[in-house]
């Protein structure tokens, strides 16, 4: 198997809410801080990137291959109340950690007075 672009995965998604924010924790192993690409448009959020194979060595056998490789892209939509201004990304230990926090000014619940 020669990955790249010809193969693409599905990475591991974590979503978690607190008071003051959303986490998006994406298990993406052996991969580079560099290797990301994060846009943000109409409050839509895309994560993508590259897990490139590095060719088999002629001196190893694989028996087996269940890491995966080749592009990926990952889309979420953003609720209104968040602070797009203040989103923030870090790589730690092979997991994609994006920080997505709320804009306490934004309500998403507005109470309708009956006349």
């Amino acid at each position: 198997r020669s990955g790249g672009a010809a193969y693409s995965f599905v990475p591991k998604v974590d979503v978690v809410e607190n008071a003051k924010a959303f986490e998006i924790h994406v298990a993406v192993p052996g991969m580079n801080k560099e290797d990301f690409q994060i846009d943000l448009k109409d409050n839509v959020l895309s994560i993508s990137g590259e897990r490139k194979f590095t060719k088999e060595q002629k001196d190893q056998n694989y028996h087996s291959m269940e890491t995966q490789y080749g592009s990926f892209r990952r889309t979420f939509s953003l609720p209104e109340n968040i602070d797009t201004a203040n989103i923030n990304a870090q790589y730690v230990n092979g997991i994609l950690e994006l920080t997505l926090p709320k804009d306490e000014k934004k309500t998403l619940k507005t109470t309708i007075k009956v006349n």
